[in-house]
């Protein structure tokens, strides 16, 4: 997930990939700030090989919200960024 969140920043940040750089502290803070806002459920599961990892799982709010702001309006115009999404 981390290196997720640090490929968008970067690409909202616009900058290098390999000049970017998310610490583990400023990923851990995001990752709170996103369960204090109801965003997202932290749950510890089994993986496909047995060992267990921290799964990330947007609430309800979480994706309403998505929905939200990555809908298209009717109507609307398309910008560059979401027809190659």
């Amino acid at each position: 997930m981390k290196l997720i969140l640090r490929a968008a920043l970067k690409d909202y940040l616009d900058k290098d990939y390999y000049e970017f750089a998310l610490n583990d502290q400023d990923f851990q803070t995001i990752k709170i700030q996103l369960k204090a806002y109801g965003l997202i459920d932290l749950n510890f599961s089994c993986t496909t090989k047995g060992s267990t990892a921290l799964f990330w799982n947007l609430t309800e709010q979480g994706e309403a919200l998505m929905l939200k702001l990555r809908a298209i309006q009717k109507g609307a115009k398309q910008s560059q960024t979401a027809t190659t999404a």
